[in-house]
């Protein structure tokens, strides 16, 4: 009678006990980053990082709330199954609605300048291409990127939590290809046959292959460089599924 009783005793304190949870935020287009991920439940705020991974505090039944100015809020309350695997929230940007503009008497009386308003309106155009670049990127009529987003998810899915910690992040990729000069953008479009509009995609797609993240090492250089041609042609294959 003891043992069971001894048993009872340390489950119940663990079940009840916080833990910490790891997930991705996905929008239709990429991970979702610099979202707010509060747990209500328990007072805890934290934030998705540039590749759309979280972590936080919580425990079954906890609500979480996810809010950013660019994706509509969402709630959810934990399960179980959240806390063995890898936690996946799929997030929708908010569509921009323009609020009905009144001018005024002065407003009306000025002079349009047409080259002062072509060059704000390239520098804004530039700006925009910077902060939000997958929307100057041509896209192919033949990809859904909404399809192969959701299938990447799954990819994720079938990841337990506990293998991510020593994998390659997408962040630590996409720094390399910014910096390093072998492997840049032009090996990625060029030699590896990513278009342009599939670099991130295929950063994901790579993450939820958890490479080892040795292979940044200066003496794996030829090794990744094998993996990057390996994935490069799993995920041309993938995305044609």
């Amino acid at each position: 009678m003891l043992k069971p009783l001894l048993t009872l005793f340390f489950i119940i304190p663990f079940v009840g006990s916080s833990q910490t949870i790891t997930g991705i935020l996905f929008d239709a287009f990429s991970t979702a980053k610099n979202v707010t991920i509060n747990n209500v439940s328990q007072g805890i705020k934290n934030y998705s990082n540039e590749s759309g991974a979280f972590e936080i505090q919580a425990k079954i039944n906890d609500t979480l709330v996810f809010e950013s100015i660019l994706y509509i809020k969402k709630e959810i309350v934990l399960k179980q199954s959240d806390f063995e695997e890898v936690f996946i929230v799929d997030l929708k940007r908010v569509v921009n609605k323009l609020d009905e503009v009144f001018l005024s008497t002065d407003q009306k009386n000025k002079v349009f300048d047409e080259k002062t308003h072509t060059s704000d309106l390239k520098k804004s155009i530039k700006t925009d291409k910077k902060l939000n670049p997958y929307k100057y990127t041509k896209p192919n009529p033949n990809m859904d990127f909404i399809a192969i987003i959701g299938k990447i998810v799954n990819l994720f899915r079938k990841k337990k939590k506990e293998s991510l910690e020593k994998q390659i992040k997408i962040e630590q990729l996409d720094s390399l290809f910014r910096k390093d000069l072998e492997f840049n953008k032009e090996f990625l479009t060029t030699i590896l046959g990513i278009q342009t509009e599939h670099i991130q995609l295929f950063f994901s797609y790579c993450e939820a292959k958890q490479l080892d993240d040795s292979l940044l090492g200066v003496s794996k250089r030829f090794e990744l460089m094998d993996q990057m041609f390996i994935l490069s042609k799993e995920y041309l294959k993938f995305i044609k599924e």
